[in-house]
This record gives C-alpha cells, structure tokens and sequence, in this order.
C-alpha cells in the first residue's frame, strides 16, 4: 500500500458534518468529475474513497447512485470503482457551486466561508487527483494533478490564506506543491490550520 493511500484511508475514517461533507464532495466532482448532461461520473482506484463519496451522495441528494466496479489488468490487477449519477444533475451541481447559472464555476465565498470548509475542500480534492511520496524517501511534496489550471490556482489560493510554508510550480496538467516539513501535510489534511479570507 503507497503512502497516499494510507493518507486518503485516514481521511475517509474522520467523521464531519453535512457542510463538510457537501464542500469535500464539491471538490470530488470539480477535479475527478466527468459531467454531462445527464450523468455525473466518478472513477476512482481506492475502495475506501469511492464508500466516502457514495455515502456523501447518498446522505446529501438521496438519489440512486450505480455502482459498477472493473478490474484493470494494466501493468497489475487492480480494482476500479465506477459512480454513477443520473438524476437531480442539475440540483446537485447547483447545490455544491460547481455550475452556476449554466455555466462551470468555481466556489464562492459563502461556500468556503469557515476554517473547516477550506479544509474539507482540501481534503476533497486530495481524494480526487492527490498524491504525495512518502516523507521518509527524500524531498517531500504534495502533487494535484488536474487538466484545469484555474481549478490549480484555486488550490494555490486555499494554501496561501494558510500558515503552511510551501513552494508552488505549474506544469500541465500537474500542479506540485513542495512541503519542507511534514507536520505541515498533518495540519493541511488531517488537523486544522488557521486560514485569514481567501475571498477578501
């Protein structure tokens, strides 16, 4: 098991409130989302993942969410976990400020207003497109690999309101964050941080 794994298994066992769990799922779908008009889909390789967003789907929308699980034969055998969404589309992506007035948007204000809901935002898209070697095989860093180079400027914007001292660079599609010390990766996914306004 890769340290990242270990990492998004530890993020899934931590309980949080419904605000949460809808600003976490907000950033699921924005960077791992393929939307449609009709169909949301979600892809992902960790079983523990794909039960957190089923189950925050699930408590937040109440609607029926396919489930379809593939295995990949690619390199080794792995499992794939498919979601999929086919109804309420619109008032799901409305609800979380993923579209608004039609058109792709990305949070306001008012969606990200506490300490804990810029956390849950991390967290969120950690799930969907992070990565982060293990601390203990040298320089240490945190990627979020995403096709949108605003949705990695959004992330950039989160860390800068925080106390963590981090270095960034953009590389398409990949955005990598270099984190001198560890405890910083801790306060930034699984304590809290102290955050000022990102949106003043």
């Amino acid at each position: 098991m890769t340290f990242t794994t270990r990492l998004k298994e530890e993020i899934t066992k931590n309980d949080i409130d419904k605000i949460e769990s809808l600003v976490e799922l907000s950033a699921f779908i924005t960077y791992a989302g393929q939307i449609k008009k009709n169909k949301i889909t979600l892809v992902m390789e960790n079983a523990s993942v794909a039960r957190r967003i089923y189950k925050d789907i699930k408590s937040n929308f109440g609607v029926n969410v396919k489930i379809t699980v593939r295995n990949q034969k690619r390199f080794r055998v792995k499992q794939i976990y498919i979601l999929e969404i086919n109804e309420k589309i619109d008032n799901i992506l409305e609800t979380l400020n993923i579209i608004k007035d039609g058109k792709r948007t990305l949070p306001s204000d008012f969606f990200l207003e506490t300490q804990e809901e810029k956390i849950a935002y991390i967290k969120g898209a950690f799930l969907a497109c992070g990565s982060v070697n293990d601390p203990s095989t040298g320089e240490y860093h945190l990627e979020y690999t995403s096709p949108q180079k605003n949705n990695g400027q959004f992330i950039s914007k989160i860390l800068s309101a925080s106390s963590l001292e981090y270095l960034s660079s953009f590389t398409e599609p990949l955005i990598l964050y270099q984190l001198p010390h560890f405890s910083n990766l801790e306060s930034l996914l699984v304590s809290s941080s102290p955050f000022t306004n990102i949106f003043a």
